[in-house]
């Protein structure tokens, strides 16, 4: 469970665009106690809820006190603990203890790391704003069902709304429905497609949703990683794993779910910018 736990704390840094920090050495991903950074903005301590994610830069001092800070270095993920009564400076990919020891720990990336092109959070949740028929999910992501529920808005909360299901040009799925969710029956959708949706009422008319459900073989390989996350986060529930979830869920394209767990992650940690910033990556 220890070696999970490494592993999955080290995915979150497949999202970061290394070339974006010249003089970044790391991430801070787990923080204890008393901890200071002293750098270019003065002598900062350290806060579990504000700091996860914190980059430390070449030239920054890093002091512990009575605690422990894990820093993840952005070039080889490597790890470097530092434990109660420690100071460190940190060079050119290098940490060098000035006080105390420093313990390097080594891990491997579970995830094929995506470019930042590909994988931009941001651009797969962004709600755009139709006169008056928003679509909600599924928008730009991939879904595990094969039965998925499409929701939407509607400035008009009443009438008759035509949804449609597109594949290649071609209609897999119409219904009518009252506002504002149907949900797609068995048999209409394949694994391996993509799909694009719309709906309509009247003279109104929504902007057009895609989604793409992998081939079986992606499928599987995705539902065990998630129950495996699922389990693990039953058992410890800390930001340092659950950002590792986000990331396992952007690398893949789950951007629906990414969404719901960022939500929940900035409603509990209001203050942590760098949560935030996963939406712009």
């Amino acid at each position: 469970m220890a070696k999970l736990k490494w592993l999955a704390v080290l995915a979150v840094l497949v999202l970061m665009p290394l070339s974006a920090y010249a003089k970044e050495f790391g991430l801070v991903f787990e923080i204890e106690g008393d901890v200071w950074v002293e750098g270019a903005q003065g002598k900062v301590k350290l806060s579990p809820k504000k700091d996860l994610l914190r980059a430390v830069e070449e030239g920054d001092k890093v002091n512990v006190g009575k605690g422990r800070i894990l820093i993840v270095s952005s070039k080889d993920s490597k790890g470097y603990e530092l434990a109660s009564n420690t100071s460190a400076s940190v060079g050119s990919g290098a940490l060098k203890a000035s006080k105390g020891k420093i313990k390097e720990k080594k891990g491997g990336l579970p995830l094929v790391a995506p470019t930042r092109e590909k994988h931009k959070l941001g651009a797969m949740i962004m709600r755009s704003a139709p006169p008056c028929i928003t679509l909600k999910t599924p928008k730009n992501t991939a879904l595990l069902d094969l039965t998925p529920t499409l929701r939407w808005e509607s400035c008009q909360q009443s009438g008759n709304f035509k949804v449609a299901v597109v594949e290649d040009g071609l209609f897999v799925y119409a219904a009518n429905s009252p506002c504002c969710e149907v949900r797609v029956p068995e048999g209409k959708l394949n694994s391996g497609s993509k799909y694009e949706w719309h709906v309509e009422s009247g003279d109104n008319i929504s902007t057009v949703g895609t989604f793409y459900i992998p081939d079986e073989a992606k499928l599987a390989e995705l539902r065990r990683d998630m129950e495996s996350y699922k389990a693990k986060l039953k058992e410890e529930a800390d930001l340092p794993t659950r950002l590792s979830y986000v990331s396992y869920l952007i690398n893949n394209e789950l951007a629906m779910d990414a969404d719901e767990e960022l939500t929940a992650l900035e409603k509990e940690y209001p203050d942590n910018e760098f949560i935030k910033e996963f939406r712009t990556w």
